[in-house]
């Protein structure tokens, strides 16, 4: 359900518009699922290039600690509801994503979760909006700035 409360001739600007990421305007599960696989593919690739055999055993509890510390779940493959993946801040995920690498025991774990990360921009191109035609609901809102207040319920 979308509300729109429009006062004609209101001078009126917003001070600040808030998005966040937990699938209120769009649903960005597939993304966060892409975000994670592939965050997981760069812990491996960096364990790949070791030649250790002991490092096995480190690359899958790194695994199981960095998805364990973003709110996935192993075993059904998906994201936990209020997650820090779904809910956090990016700052936060990366954090909390690096930490749980060095309690692994992963050398450098800060700067390679940075690094990869860093290559993960395009996660959210193929998100679809929860609200039909968002695009122009904002163009108008923008335009006109005639909208005293915008409430959206999903």
């Amino acid at each position: 359900m979308v509300q729109l409360v429009v006062k004609e001739n209101v001078d009126w600007t917003p001070k600040m518009i808030v998005f966040d990421k937990d699938g209120t305007l769009g649903d960005c599960t597939a993304s966060m699922h892409n975000w994670c696989e592939r965050m997981t593919k760069c812990i491996i690739q960096d364990f790949t290039n070791l030649t250790e055999k002991s490092n096995d055993d480190l690359m899958k509890e790194s695994i199981h600690n960095f998805r364990n510390a973003i709110g996935w779940d192993t075993l059904n493959n998906c994201l936990l509801p209020s997650a820090p993946l779904s809910a956090g801040t990016w700052e936060e995920i990366l954090d909390l994503s690096s930490n749980a690498l060095i309690r692994s025991g992963v050398k450098n774990a800060k700067s390679k979760v940075h690094s990869c990360h860093s290559n993960l921009s395009d996660i959210h191109s193929n998100d679809k909006p929860l609200i039909p035609d968002l695009s122009s609901l904002f163009h108008e809102y923008f335009q006109e700035a005639r909208y005293q207040s915008c409430n959206m319920y999903i």
